[in-house]
């Protein structure tokens, strides 16, 4: 009342904001002391999604990963001399700002001025985040532009040796620009089983998306294909205890068959996101991993492509 009534002007900072940046000092301290362990692991994930509403999709399909338990970056890189593109670079900041307020996201932004776009998602990847609070999975968007392949696949390579986890996003081609990208098409998670090394983070990203609202209910199939018939038994049996593990919903489907594409499609033609797991293409294949890719793809809705670093198990 006093300070009303003489009508003092304080220069103090908001008491809520200084305590907000404390909490989080102690906090991103405690984290560094304390030793990693596979159970506590979050998804923190740094989307490569371009200029704000350039790719919605992208942002939203991070906001779902993360699915209120990790933290989300949405990441621009600007090709050029820093020198040149400072007022840019400032106001792609404040767009993207801008959109994530709009879209109502939990998530940051962050703006890089590189030579080029590889080198600046590799020092974005290198670089952002402070401590052990750092991305732990990067998330790019699908390129059918043969020019584009070799910078690509560069860019998977130099991100696996750097040991974080990669999830491309290849959105339904039959989706327009007027579909809202927060509904996702009817239809079940499909997660096809080739090995633990990416499995674990595959199955727990299925599972991550159906604690969002648009996605709660879907039934997650766990799917396997196997040479033989002689083998359901004890491949249904695998993927049932793989289930039990991880504490998941699912379904495990076992299927017989020699080709994979064909199986691929008949079975996830009309599924709402099939996720697949990859391996980054060897310097020299770069053509021969995006005709793979585009084959497994043809024909199907949204595909997400995982690849693991390995920090995760589903036994933790």
């Amino acid at each position: 009342w006093y300070i009303a009534r003489r009508q003092i002007i304080a220069t103090w900072g908001d008491l809520n904001s200084g305590a907000a940046f404390e909490n989080a000092r102690r906090s991103l301290i405690r984290l560094e002391d304390e030793r990693y362990h596979p159970k506590n692991w979050r998804p923190s994930i740094l989307a490569l999604s371009g200029r704000s509403g350039a790719r919605v999709h992208l942002a939203v399909y991070a906001h779902w990963l993360a699915a209120g338990r990790g933290a989300v970056t949405l990441a621009q890189v600007i090709p050029g001399d820093v020198g040149d593109h400072l007022e840019r670079r400032a106001n792609q900041e404040s767009a993207l700002r801008s959109f994530i307020r709009e879209q109502e996201l939990s998530a940051f932004p962050a703006v890089l001025v590189a030579q080029d776009i590889p080198h600046g998602i590799e020092a974005l990847v290198q670089c952002y985040g402070i401590g052990a609070f750092r991305p732990n999975v990067v998330l790019f968007g699908w390129s059918e532009d043969p020019e584009r392949e070799s910078d690509f696949a560069s860019t998977l390579r130099t991100v696996a040796g750097l040991r974080r986890s990669m999830v491309i996003v290849r959105s339904a081609p039959n989706r327009s620009e007027d579909d809202d990208p927060w509904i996702p098409p009817p239809g079940p998670i499909d997660v096809w089983w080739r090995g633990k090394q990416n499995g674990h983070l595959m199955v727990l990203l299925a599972h991550l998306l159906t604690l969002n609202e648009p996605w709660r209910g879907r039934p997650i199939r766990l799917l396997r294909l196997i040479p033989s018939e002689a083998g359901i038994e004890a491949a249904t049996e695998h993927l049932s205890r793989l289930i039990a593990d991880a504490r998941v919903r699912a379904t495990p489907v076992v299927l017989v068959g020699d080709e994979i594409t064909d199986v691929l499609h008949r079975t996830s033609e009309h599924s709402a996101l099939t996720i697949l797991g990859f391996q980054p293409p060897v310097d020299g294949a770069e053509a021969g991993f995006s005709r793979v890719m585009n084959n497994l793809m043809d024909g199907l809705g949204t595909v997400v492509m995982v690849w693991s670093a390995g920090e995760m198990h589903l036994e933790a």
